[in-house]
């Protein structure tokens, strides 16, 4: 499993609508129009991002995170 960093859902990698790599790590969405939000710009979703906002270590979008 892993999470969408565009929206936040949950995502089975196995049934991902859509996935991309971002500085060599695979990152999966739960439908195309979050896969393309991130594409734009992936530093707005970046995982770094992510942690400092939730205030914890969980790594959003890897796979197995």
């Amino acid at each position: 499993m892993a999470r969408d960093p565009v929206c936040g859902m949950t995502v089975d990698t196995a049934k991902a609508a859509g996935k991309s790599v971002h500085d060599g790590v695979e990152i999966y969405f739960c439908s195309i129009k979050c896969k393309e939000r991130f594409d734009v710009d992936p530093a707005a979703f970046s995982v770094q991002s992510k942690k400092e906002a939730a205030g914890h270590g969980m790594a959003a979008g890897v796979a197995g995170g």
